[in-house]
């Protein structure tokens, strides 16, 4: 069976993971001095009480190809093949480390590494279609088939409550205009919504009315065809209930996954926030 295996980036919750077979790869977290992986010696709460306590804004970095080389080698005593399918290339070079780790097993094991494009759960709707297929039993070429319809096919939105996160960050670029229309949102506790494609945040409104920032929603996604649909949080903001509402009613019959931003897009999306994933059907 072909086995697949991704970042921490994807957001996919550690129990579906496990369930579906997939392997993530943590990126690393530095606060100063301390060194934390996701899932290895940090959790999701434990992060963002420390991005609350930290006078450091944290970095990120790549794993090494020794990580990748070990897992690679690791999931080839059970199977010749692999996809692994991560982060755009423009937020990190993830996918450039998991290729050159890949040359050093190939005698083992045939890796393919695939660029998905997108992150947190729009990678992580891509993945965990991979992975349904890999238990069905798909090949390789059926399964990259699989990812090459899903990656155009598949969207990401958020809303922050403070853009500081993003501006801050290296990852995610937003336009000039917006930031200053931003942060003098931010003073009176404004949401701004946004999509995030192609490494950019492509902002759609500032509201300070909850239910007008759900109208807006509903109305950008309302004209997808929507199938599977992720809803994301950070930590728990007073509105989340009823964006849960709102948002799951987008979806047509579909899948409802629950996640949340771990540590790596955490960094981005800041306390408060929230994000729907979601991808279209035929």
């Amino acid at each position: 069976m072909v086995k697949i295996v991704t970042d921490n980036s994807a957001d996919i919750p550690t129990e579906l993971a496990w369930e579906l077979g997939i392997s993530i790869i943590p990126l690393y977290v530095r606060f100063g001095d301390k060194v934390y992986r996701e899932g290895v010696n940090i959790n999701i709460d434990g992060f963002y009480c420390e991005l609350a306590q930290s006078k450091q804004r944290p970095q990120t970095s790549t794993p090494s190809p020794g990580d990748f080389i070990q897992l690679y080698e690791h999931l080839a005593e059970e199977t010749d093949e692999i996809i692994s399918l991560h982060l755009s290339l423009r937020y990190s070079s993830t996918c450039n480390v998991a290729s050159l780790a890949a040359g050093y097993v190939k005698e083992k094991c045939k890796v393919e590494v695939i660029d998905s494009g997108t992150a947190s759960m729009g990678l992580g709707l891509i993945v965990i279609a991979a992975a349904r297929a890999a238990q069905r039993g798909a090949s390789m070429k059926e399964i990259r088939e699989i990812i090459s319809n899903a990656i155009p096919h598949t969207h990401l939105f958020a809303i922050i409550t403070n853009l500081d996160y993003v501006m801050k960050g290296s990852r995610l670029f937003v336009p000039g205009p917006w930031v200053v229309l931003a942060k003098i949102g931010m003073k009176f506790h404004a949401r701004i919504f946004g999509e995030i494609t192609e490494g950019r945040t492509r902002p759609i409104g500032v509201y300070l009315r909850e239910g007008d920032l759900f109208n807006s929603l509903e109305r950008r996604i309302a004209a997808y065809n929507i199938r599977d649909i992720a809803l994301l949080r950070s930590t728990s903001p007073v509105w989340e209930q009823e964006f849960v509402r709102r948002a799951g009613m987008l979806s047509h019959n579909g899948q409802i996954y629950m996640a949340r931003y771990g540590c790596l897009t955490g960094i981005q999306a800041g306390p408060c926030a929230m994000g729907i994933a979601f991808n279209e059907g035929d």
